[in-house]
């Protein structure tokens, strides 16, 4: 018996694999499932399960020990929103392959892919992260890897009358669930078959008598009209990014908060110790979920289903030793890759832009910054970018701030929500995001000659309040107060 592990079973073409491998005396299957109650009890009954997500590597690897081959049935249906769960999982089964010995995956792709193939505009983003995949695995000469290509996908039975070809469709436009299930578990089952189509696109057709060919059309015009429908009508929705906030009661989180809840554009959710500190007319833009950035696996949660992540984790003017910034912003990016999410902005300091010294009096929030950014650096399958802001300033949003790499630009002060408006900026435009991706940013405002009065005279008074609490402190005199 061959032992055959399959991913994506709960998909059509996936519950199709299942349940035709399940009756085949030949293989021993194990499906890895998030929602094993979608597969039919009569299905479950003859197969193992293992409860996982794809994108956890060290699992996936674990379910690929001792099998003989793969099947990767990893879609997203008609989702119209940017993804990369295919390609993502498409490496973390490759990976676990290459740890366990194992050669052979076949796997579904889509006909868009195929020369002389173009894709149908709602499915753009589905089509990008199967190309991603696809592109991944042709580089990967150690598999045996084989891509079917199916076009239009009906639920329908086995035809006995499908037909595969190399690198084009097979003459027709539709193909069945449990066609494709055969083709691909031939190719797991013959070994001459898999020697034929070894690192090859392969398109299937199916060819249906007409009163099946009546009912997959009437399924086929359904389907595309009922989801172009529902992509016309949702569009604006999906096209909404999904961000999750950390760190949005202080100055700069405030700021972010109220930005992000009047933009159309963006889905927010806040995640917070102290709701209370939100004002109820942002409260009641955004989606609150109560946490500390300290629990792990919280945080994982609320990342899940999110496209992006600005993190303004602070200690304010804390002048006592601290790992808040540096723990939380590990338990965000393990959440991250957890979840397959790529992009986070961050606010740091300027102080550890090249050339810059920190004030004694924040030497320690400093060096917890530093610990976050030095573990950012490692991070290479991150999108980071770190906003560096000097002096932050309460202030409403200039229009006229500058940012630079590696360095401020001129003004030694930012307000919050130029910062603000700089880190949504980053998180809504992709050139952007590619521009500074890995980088440490300054930023500057430039202020109009009322509000630098006023902000230098709360900037002096400031500095000194903080600069006597800090003399108090380190001459021992809180500290008997306070031990």
């Amino acid at each position: 018996m061959k032992k055959l592990v399959v991913f994506g079973g709960t998909g059509r073409t996936g519950l199709a694999v299942l349940t035709r491998a399940s009756q085949d005396p030949e293989l021993q299957v194990t499906a890895y499932l998030r929602k094993p109650e979608k597969v039919p009890e009569n299905v479950r009954s003859k197969i193992k399960i293992v409860l996982g997500n794809v994108l956890d590597a060290e699992q996936v690897a674990n379910v690929i020990e001792g099998q003989d081959a793969v099947i990767s049935c990893l879609g997203q249906g008609f989702n119209i929103r940017h993804t990369t769960v295919i390609s993502e999982g498409v490496k973390n089964i490759v990976q676990g392959m290459r740890q366990h010995s194992v050669k052979r995956i076949i796997l579904v792709g889509v006909s868009f892919l195929l020369p002389g193939e173009k894709t149908i505009f709602f499915l753009k983003a589905i089509t990008l992260d199967h190309e991603r995949a696809l592109n991944y695995i042709k580089t990967c000469k150690d598999i045996e890897w084989i891509m079917c290509m199916p076009p239009e996908i009906v639920d329908l039975p086995y035809t006995k009358s499908y037909k595969v070809a190399i690198n084009k469709l097979a003459g027709s436009n539709v193909a069945t669930t449990h066609d494709i299930a055969h083709w691909m578990l031939s190719c797991v089952k013959d070994e001459k078959t898999a020697e034929e189509y070894k690192h090859q696109l392969v398109g299937l057709g199916s060819f249906l008598s007409l009163p099946r060919w009546l009912t997959g059309t009437s399924q086929g015009v359904a389907s595309l009209v009922g989801a172009g429908l529902v992509a016309a009508a949702l569009c604006w929705y999906f096209n909404m990014k999904k961000l999750v906030v950390f760190g949005g009661t202080g100055r700069t989180g405030l700021a972010v908060l109220t930005r992000a809840s009047q933009d159309p554009e963006l889905q927010v959710t806040a995640y917070l110790r102290k709701p209370e500190k939100v004002p109820e007319n942002v409260r009641s833009k955004i989606k609150i979920v109560l946490g500390n950035v300290l629990d792990a696996e919280q945080v994982a949660n609320v990342i899940e289903g999110q496209d992006a992540v600005i993190s303004c984790l602070g200690k304010g003017f804390n002048i006592c030793p601290t790992t808040l910034i540096s723990e939380g912003v590990k338990n965000i990016v393990q959440g991250m890759r957890e979840h397959g999410v790529k992009r986070i902005v961050l606010v740091g300091v300027s102080f550890l832009l090249p050339g810059r010294k920190t004030m004694f009096i924040l030497k320690e929030i400093t060096a917890d910054h530093e610990r976050a950014l030095n573990y950012l650096k490692t991070c290479k399958d991150i999108d980071w970018i770190m906003s560096m802001p000097p002096q932050i300033i309460d202030a409403p949003y200039t229009g006229t701030y500058k940012v630079a790499i590696n360095k401020l630009c001129g003004s030694r002060k930012a307000t919050t929500h130029d910062i603000a408006h700089w880190m949504l900026t980053c998180i809504k435009d992709e050139e952007v995001a590619k521009e500074y991706k890995h980088q440490l940013v300054g930023i500057s405002s430039f202020l109009s000659f009322k509000q630098g009065l006023t902000r230098l005279k709360i900037g002096f008074y400031g500095l000194f309040a903080f600069a006597l609490v800090g003399t108090l402190w380190y001459s021992g005199w809180l500290k008997n107060i306070f031990p």
